[in-house]
């Protein structure tokens, strides 16, 4: 991944990762001895290193020599199922990386903006632009850019949460009126989804994720075939079930390889203090695994800004944007000229309390720190880890979006009746910059080039395809935050994409001259 090496762009194969990564024989049958000591189990294996347990609870308990309690949060008022702290035998720990879903959770808080899956309404004034794809491609320089046809490239777009939880659908009504206004000279295959296990329907009770997401993919770079899939965990913590869910993500892409899609894009997150440790861990071993692969991981890094963790008075970054193996995108918005960026206050950014600054970031980081206005927005000293990494890496407009909607019930409702819209946050911000990416891989793979696989250590040595962005600041609603200044910020990353200079960049750093 790495453009400075001789090596850059010789990816492997899923059976060269399978190999390499495998657990010992020995330790899959102990593993699985053990698991058969208790009556009843459900056990579903992937690839022979990730093992779901089905059981109820005094099963969990005989397993694991624990006990299992509800409790009740004092200021909440908001039950959890947790366990008392659990045994595995001697003689497979070894083997185990980690063991995750055992409590079932409560929430002491509200959960973050993307969780909810809020949709943000437009914010009147006069910069009150409406960003639309034709806008987009204009103000990011992809002009009538086409994507590359036959040359095998594939995006996904992917959908976090509880199975709970429903509510997600892709709204293909909505879909089609959308790219039918934004796209010229449209096609129907301009707006199918090549593989999804969502639902088509419209439904006013929907979210609005999944449908922003598609919308905006499609609309700024259509033609490119995309799966659209929910990768569900039936938890009730909203944190630990978005996490294990990323994780189950991770091993699915893992399963995939290369016969999957090669970009991904992510528009959930959550805390990541409220995380199991050992679902990050486990999260970035994959994660690294899949960047050896060649494949594209984009996710957002939340819509509350630089939040403030009441209990602990620290600032929270959101996982999996923490993670160093994905390219987390921040939000942008117009200033009041309505040319230029600034930094959209609800962008989350800031500095992760789980990884330290990969090698590929340290300068970036460095710099900022050496020179950045250490009076107040700026935290205080223990309110952020300056030796965390940092986020966004990039971003994009994340305010006053059109989108199209599903009609609300009314006189002459219409069930299948959508309507123009505006919303936003990271969650419009990341689908945008992953479909350039697309378009991007699509023209490396013409020019008979490798694809562009994991992004960072490419776009932080090519700071010059990015418009700086150098005012606003992502305080969210409280008031310690970071301000953009010139350079890495962890308000607007890099800043915003500059896709004419970008592919010269993705073209040179693979030695591409078509």
């Amino acid at each position: 991944s790495d453009p400075s090496s001789p090596r850059y762009g010789q990816f492997l194969s899923r059976s060269e990762v399978d190999r390499m990564s495998a657990p010992f024989p020995a330790h899959l049958s102990a593993v699985r001895e053990w698991l058969g000591t208790l009556p009843g189990a459900q056990v579903e294996e992937s690839r022979g290193r990730w093992l779901q347990v089905h059981c109820d609870a005094a099963g969990a308990e005989q397993l694991l020599s624990t006990s299992l309690a509800w409790a009740r949060h004092p200021s909440s008022d908001r039950m959890a199922l947790l366990a008392q702290d659990f045994v595995i035998p001697a003689c497979i720990a070894p083997a185990v990386a980690g063991i995750f879903g055992l409590h079932s959770g409560g929430w002491a808080e509200a959960p973050s903006a993307s969780a909810q899956r809020v949709t943000r309404s437009r914010v009147e004034g006069p910069n009150s632009h409406n960003i639309t794809p034709p806008f987009i491609r204009s103000r990011y320089h992809v002009g009538d850019f086409a994507a590359a046809q036959d040359v095998g490239n594939r995006r996904g777009i992917i959908s976090l949460g509880c199975s709970s939880n429903g509510g997600e659908a892709i709204c293909q009504s909505a879909l089609e009126k959308y790219v039918g206004k934004y796209v010229p000279d449209a096609k129907p295959g301009d707006w199918t989804v090549s593989s999804t296990n969502l639902t088509m329907e419209c439904s006013y009770l929907n979210s609005m994720e999944i449908p922003m997401d598609a919308q905006l993919t499609m609309g700024i770079a259509p033609g490119i075939p995309t799966d659209i899939w929910e990768v569900p965990w039936n938890l009730k913590k909203p944190s630990d079930c978005i996490a294990l869910s990323f994780l189950t993500f991770t091993n699915m892409v893992l399963e995939k390889g290369e016969d999957g899609p090669w970009v991904y894009s992510i528009s959930y997150n959550c805390r990541d203090p409220a995380i199991d440790n050992g679902i990050v861990d486990q999260s970035n071993s994959n994660l690294a695994k899949i960047a050896a692969m060649g494949i594209t991981v984009i996710v957002s890094t939340g819509d509350e800004g630089a939040y403030l963790d009441q209990y602990s008075q620290k600032l929270i970054a959101e996982f999996p944007a923490t993670s160093p193996w994905v390219t987390a995108v921040g939000g942008t918005e117009l200033a009041e000229d309505d040319r230029t960026e600034r930094a959209w206050n609800g962008g989350g950014g800031g500095f992760a309390w789980s990884d330290p600054v990969p090698t590929w970031q340290k300068a970036a980081v460095a710099d900022y720190l050496a020179t950045a206005n250490k009076s107040k927005p700026f935290p205080k000293e223990g309110m952020y880890n300056p030796k965390g990494r940092g986020l966004p890496d990039v971003s994009a407009f994340a305010a006053n979006v059109v989108v199209a909607k599903p009609d609300y019930p009314g006189p002459n409702w219409n069930r299948n009746g959508t309507h123009f819209d505006i919303s936003g946050g990271t969650s419009a911000a990341t689908p945008t910059f992953a479909a350039l990416v697309g378009l991007l891989n699509g023209e490396r793979l013409r020019c008979h080039g490798k694809r562009l696989g994991f992004l960072n250590p490419l776009l932080y040595a090519h700071a010059e395809a990015f418009t700086d962005i150098t005012s606003g600041a992502n305080l969210g609603h409280g008031e310690w935050g970071y301000t953009a200044v010139k350079g890495w910020d962890p308000a607007t990353g890099l800043g915003s994409p500059l896709f004419d200079k970008l592919l010269a960049v993705v073209k040179s750093s693979a030695g591409l001259s078509c």
